[in-house]
């Protein structure tokens, strides 16, 4: 076993709809679910290498999934085992394709997987609703309700960052924060550092997801360190998606280095054939972790959760 397989851990940044992967098929469909999805036409969209290979497997899953929170709610239970296996005892999941079901059926889903994850041994799981920006006006009322109805611990803003900029919801965002509903704000991931405070300066987020080009800016680290923002990181996602070419030059090495607050995370780990157990050793194989560095990330992390947090000043 590798020694990092072994230490505790802690995921911040996973979306349920990018969980799904073939051996989960095989599994769910051997309970009745998804009996139309075709193993062998999926094994075509894999491996993804590319954004473009990204959004081809995510248009084949999404008949299957978009609404049917039943069939995520069984792949989330084998990821949560997954997970238990390497050792990570929180997790946050990052909810998003059943959003439009109506009021009381949504309500009574999310009760669902609380009630699911409440009941499985050795691992808290908290839920953040994602949206993307060019929907989240409209949906920020929703989400505020179910913030407030206790369904959710908080909310991710995800998606294409150039469709809209964070000034933009400014006032939502102003009001998220007077309410201390804990925001989460996938910035620099795709753009530069502008992005980055334009999230930071309209949106109050306690938590940037990839965050990659913070170190174009030289303000921008002691900043994050300062305001103690935590950054999640999603390696292998940032290689084969975003901007980072190899992973000896990702920026976790320079947040290392600068001793910025952040997580190693997964991001899609169905999509991107990734788990946390292989996202540790990817950075340790350039880089291995010094003694007490793997423990300071798992507090990082715990401390930088959402679950039971809205109550904290933002």
């Amino acid at each position: 076993m590798f020694p990092t397989d072994q230490e505790p851990k802690a995921e911040l940044h996973c979306h349920l709809d990018g969980l799904l992967r073939p051996s989960y098929v095989r599994t769910i469909q051997a309970g009745g679910f998804c009996p139309d999805l075709n193993l062998k036409e999926l094994s075509n969209y894999y491996p993804v290498t590319d954004i473009d290979a990204w959004f081809r497997l995510g248009r084949f899953y999404e008949p299957f999934q978009q609404g049917n929170g039943d069939l995520l709610l069984e792949v989330l239970k084998l990821y949560l085992h997954d997970l238990i296996a390497q050792n990570v005892s929180y997790v946050e999941i990052m909810l998003s394709s059943f959003f439009d079901l109506e009021d009381e059926r949504l309500a009574l889903m999310l009760q669902r997987y609380r009630d699911t994850a409440d009941n499985i041994d050795g691992i808290e799981v908290g839920y953040l609703w994602a949206t993307g920006r060019s929907k989240f006006e409209q949906r920020a009322d929703r989400v505020r309700w179910l913030w407030r109805q206790g369904y959710i611990d908080g909310i991710a803003l995800a998606g294409d960052e150039s469709a809209r900029t964070i000034k933009d919801f400014r006032d939502i965002f102003q009001d998220f924060a007077q309410e201390n509903i804990p925001v989460e704000i996938h910035a620099g991931e795709w753009l530069g550092p502008d992005s980055i405070w334009d999230a930071l300066e309209y949106g109050h987020p306690r938590r940037l997801g990839h965050a990659l080009s913070l170190f174009d800016d030289p303000a921008l680290p002691p900043y994050l360190r300062d305001k103690d923002i935590h950054i999640e990181f999603c390696p292998t996602s940032n290689i084969k998606v975003a901007g980072v070419k190899k992973i000896d030059d990702h920026p976790v090495f320079k947040a290392f280095e600068q001793g910025l607050n952040f997580s190693i995370n997964t991001d899609d780990p169905g999509h991107f054939e990734c788990s946390m157990n292989s996202e540790f050793r990817l950075i340790n194989s350039v880089r291995p972790f010094a003694a007490g560095e793997t423990d300071l990330i798992f507090s990082n992390a715990l401390r930088s959760s959402f679950r039971d947090q809205g109550d904290e000043s933002s």
